[in-house]
């Protein structure tokens, strides 16, 4: 299957999160234990922005979209390597004369 390439670059200094998947139990004694969980246990999301007329802005709005959240498309991240991700939220606000902020925030989408 080919992916698409998100090639617009938004507004400087995003702040990605990065989040550990473990697996933790409790014991009555308060012993506890933890580990990973699965192969990929941390994943990355990046809230995102992008401001610009209407001629910028509309593609950008229109690639989101077309991936409706569920379908998974090509990003590279700052200091990381292009990988799958998922655009689970998205808004867009009106500025006046003709510009635009759209916010958007890519999720890592992990899959065999």
């Amino acid at each position: 299957m080919a992916f698409e390439v998100f090639n617009w670059s938004p507004r400087p200094n995003p702040v990605g999160a990065f989040k550990d998947r473990t697996l933790r139990v409790q014991f009555g004694d308060g012993y506890e234990q933890e580990a990973a969980d699965g192969i990929h246990t941390v994943t990355q999301s990046w809230p995102l922005q992008f401001v610009g007329n209407e001629v910028y802005v509309r593609p950008i709005l229109d690639f989101v979209r077309r991936h409706a959240g569920g379908k998974s498309f090509l990003w590279t991240p700052p200091l990381g390597v292009e990988g799958r991700y998922k655009a689970r939220s998205l808004s867009v606000q009106p500025m006046g004369a003709d510009m635009y902020t759209i916010a958007v925030t890519f999720e890592e989408s992990v899959a065999p």
